[in-house]
């Protein structure tokens, strides 16, 4: 009988590859962006710690400054009515309610200054400012401006001098 030929032997095959040890890419990015993040939130929020308190300090100055800009709008007024009548005028004298409040906020009237005109010892004429409703920092604290006849000088008052506006940072400088 007849036999069939044998079969020939078969090709040698590549072993198979193993399987693959360890993470995919995607794991990998993930955990790197896990760590990130993980890494960035505290960052973040010790920026934020510092940058809120500053911020809010800049807030009060540029309002106590505002307050400031009214004073020296009053300087002028304060002046002339001396040169004609021989006295320091009232906040009445010069066209202003006797209670004389200044919004430093908008629409938050509870922010503001109360400007006084009056004499200080010694005769000369003076400008006070109290702050109200804006910080518990500066809340019933005052700035004062003082006329000595040749110039006007700002005077801290009770205020704390990181929160003096800028005229007045320069050690009671004189305006003329």
């Amino acid at each position: 009988m007849n036999q069939p030929p044998p079969v020939p032997p078969s090709a040698p095959s590549a072993p198979a590859a193993p399987p693959r040890k360890g993470l995919s890419g995607c794991a990998i990015a993930a955990i790197i962006g896990a760590a990130l993040v993980v890494v960035a939130i505290p960052v973040i929020g010790i920026l934020a710690a510092i940058a809120i308190p500053q911020y809010q300090e800049y807030i009060v100055r540029s309002r106590v400054y505002l307050g400031y800009a009214v004073v020296e709008g009053l300087q002028p007024k304060v002046d002339a009515w001396r040169e004609a009548h021989g006295a320091c005028p009232g906040n009445v004298d010069l066209g202003q309610p006797e209670d004389f409040h200044v919004p430093l906020s908008h629409g938050e009237p509870s922010r503001e200054a109360v400007v006084t005109v009056g004499s200080v010892e010694g005769g000369a004429c003076a400008i006070e400012m109290r702050l109200q409703g804006l910080n518990p920092a500066v809340d019933g604290k005052t700035l004062v401006a003082v006329s000595d006849g040749a110039g006007w000088r700002c005077d801290a008052g009770t205020l704390d001098a990181r929160y003096l506006p800028p005229p007045c940072r320069t050690g009671g400088a004189t305006r003329p």
